[in-house]
């Protein structure tokens, strides 16, 4: 069964792949951009946490 919860996180994991390869492929090494893809980076890496979180309290 696919969630709204599933499709927004390959959409972020998308358009984060996107993001990165932009950056490798333009030489784009600006603070400005390590910034920005360290923090969706990390709010994808807690999104994920905490969606698990809620799914194994949802599961007892």
């Amino acid at each position: 069964m696919v969630t709204t919860l599933t499709l927004s996180r390959l959409f972020c994991v998308i358009i984060a792949t996107v993001l990165i390869t932009t950056a490798v492929l333009t030489g784009i090494y600006s603070m400005q951009t390590a910034i920005v893809l360290c923090v969706f980076t990390t709010a994808l890496v807690f999104d994920w946490l905490i969606s698990d979180e809620h799914e194994k309290q949802r599961a007892k």
